[in-house]
C-alpha cells in the first residue's frame, strides 16, 4: 500500500551577509541571518514499502534536472542501503533556481526529515545538520528554519527570536547568478567583511560585486531610489532582489509601483514563517 506525505519547503532570505576572506582550504567563513519566508516548494513523497527498492523524481519545471546531479537524487543516493521500498518524489516547483532563496537546500531538509521520520532512524536535529551540511551549506538551517544566525560555512546555525513585523516585497528577475561566478568576482575585488558587526545589518557582501556585473540590478536601483523606495537588498548572490516595508499596506504599494515600473519581472509580497519544513499545514503568503 502506498503512502503519500506533502512537505512545504519554504524559500530564505539573507537580512544580512558578511563574507570574510577564505581559509587555507579555500572556503569562505560566512555571518549572516537568515529568514525563511512564505514562498515554498511543494513535495509530494510516496513510498511503497510492499515493492522493490526503488527511486523516482519528477518535477514540474522542465528546466529542473531529475539524475543525480539533483540534490533530492545525491540524498537517496547516500541512504539508499538502507531505505525499503519505493521512493517517488512529485517536485513542484516554485522557489527560483539561482535566486540566493535556498530553495535546493530548503528541498534536501524536507527530504532528510521525511526520511529520518518515515524510516524512525532517530537522528537528533544535531546529527541532521550534520548529515545535511555534506549536501549543501543551507541544509541545516532548513532543518528548522525560521530566524538565526548562520556562520562558519553554514554548520553554525544559532535560532533568533522573531523580528519585528515586516513584510518584504520580492523581484525576482528571471536570470540566474553563478554562486560559484559571485564568489570569483569577490576574490577578485577582495572587498571582504573586517568585523561581524550588528545582527541586524542590511549589508550584503555580493551586493557591490553583482549589481557592477549585472546592470539590470542597478537599473532597478536607481529606478526605485527615484520614487523613494525603501533599500533595495539582494539575497545571498541573487538574483532575488527585495524590500522589507515595516507594514502589508506599504509592500503592496511598493509591490504595485515596481509591477508598474518593472513588469518584465514577477514581483510578490512575502511574510516570514518560523519553519523549514511543515507537513500538511497550509503556508503563508500574500
Amino acid at each position: 500500500m502506498q503512502k503519500s506525505t506533502k512537505t512545504y519547503s519554504y524559500a530564505k532570505l539573507n537580512v544580512s551577509l558578511l563574507v570574510f576572506p577564505p581559509r587555507e582550504d579555500g572556503y569562505h567563513p560566512l555571518w549572516s541571518v537568515f529568514q525563511t519566508i512564505g514562498m515554498h516548494d511543494t513535495l509530494t513523497f510516496n513510498h511503497s514499502p510492499s515493492v522493490s527498492s526503488s527511486f523516482k523524481l519528477e518535477c514540474t519545471d522542465p528546466r529542473i534536472p531529475v539524475d543525480d546531479s539533483n540534490i533530492l537524487t545525491r540524498v537517496y543516493r547516500h541512504f539508499q542501503d538502507r531505505i525499503s521500498g519505493a521512493i517517488e518524489i512529485y517536485l513542484e516547483k516554485i522557489i527560483p533556481t539561482g535566486g540566493g532563496l535556498g530553495g535546493g537546500s530548503s528541498n534536501a531538509a524536507a527530504f532528510l526529515l521525511y526520511l529520518n521520520h518515515t524510516f524512525e532512524w532517530g537522528y537528533s536535529l544535531e546529527e541532521l545538520e550534520t548529515i545535511g551540511i555534506t549536501f549543501g551549506s543551507d541544509v541545516p538551517f532548513f532543518l528548522s528554519g525560521g530566524r538565526a544566525l548562520v556562520s562558519g560555512i553554514g554548520e553554525s546555525v544559532r535560532p533568533l527570536a522573531p523580528s519585528q513585523p515586516v513584510f518584504f516585497v520580492l523581484i525576482t528577475p528571471s536570470i540566474s547568478i553563478s554562486t560559484k561566478q559571485a564568489y570569483q568576482w569577490l576574490d577578485e575585488s577582495c572587498c571582504f567583511a573586517k568585523k561581524s558587526g550588528s545582527i541586524d545589518s542590511k549589508f550584503n557582501s555580493f551586493k557591490s560585486v553583482v549589481f557592477s556585473k549585472t546592470p539590470l540590478f542597478s537599473d532597478i536601483e536607481n529606478c526605485l531610489i527615484q520614487l523613494g523606495a525603501p533599500e533595495l537588498r539582494l539575497s545571498g548572490t541573487g538574483s532575488t532582489l527585495f524590500l522589507t516595508c515595516e507594514s502589508l499596506k506599504k509592500a503592496q504599494f511598493w509591490k504595485k509601483q515596481c509591477q508598474t515600473y518593472f513588469p518584465a519581472h514577477p514581483i510578490e509580497v512575502y511574510a516570514p514563517v518560523q519553519k523549514g519544513s511543515t507537513w500538511e499545514i497550509e503556508p503563508s503568503g500574500f
